[in-house]
Formats: structure tokens, sequence, C-alpha cells
């Protein structure tokens, strides 16, 4: 088994040997968020319209939705604009 895993993993460069990656967790105007997160709402706060973020962040449009309801529940937030508003003061305070 362990070789077929080995010539599985060699097949497709896989290395098995790497760390896993972590989620980082953001300390920006709203701790805890994911780094993935931030990227979204950095982009919100911009004006990026779905498809914009998933095609600069190379994620599909459905995920983003995933990442904007994430970031609306963590915030407290009721919408899209509420939630950049709240994020663009808590940056003029910070």
């Amino acid at each position: 088994m362990r070789t077929a895993i080995l010539g599985l993993a060699d097949h497709g460069r896989i290395r098995l040997d790497a760390e896993p990656p972590t989620t980082r967790r953001s300390t920006g105007p709203f701790p805890g968020l994911t780094t993935r997160q931030t990227d979204v709402l950095e982009q919100l706060i911009a004006g990026s319209t779905y498809k914009e973020i998933a095609a600069d962040l190379f994620i599909s449009e459905k995920t983003v939705s995933t990442h904007v309801s994430h970031l609306l529940r963590k915030t407290g937030s009721t919408n899209r604009r509420d939630l950049a508003r709240k994020a663009s003061g808590r940056r003029r305070e910070d």
C-alpha cells in the first residue's frame, strides 16, 4: 500500500514530506477572519463584484458567495454594503 501511495504522489508531483497548509487568522479590521476572508473583504470594500473577486483570487463566484456569507455572520452585518461600511470604519479607527 505504501509503495502505491508513494507512486501516486510521485506521479502527481505531490510532496508527502511538506508541512500541511495552515489557515492563518487575520489581525485586520475583524480578528478571527481567515486570510482568504480578509482578501474577499478588501475587494468588497473596493467595490468589486463577485465575478471580479473570483477572477482575481482564482476561485468560483460560488466560493466568493460562501466567503461573504461567513463574513456577514462573523461581523454581524446585514448585507455587503453594511459589511463594507463597518470594515471601512474599523480601518480608520486603527
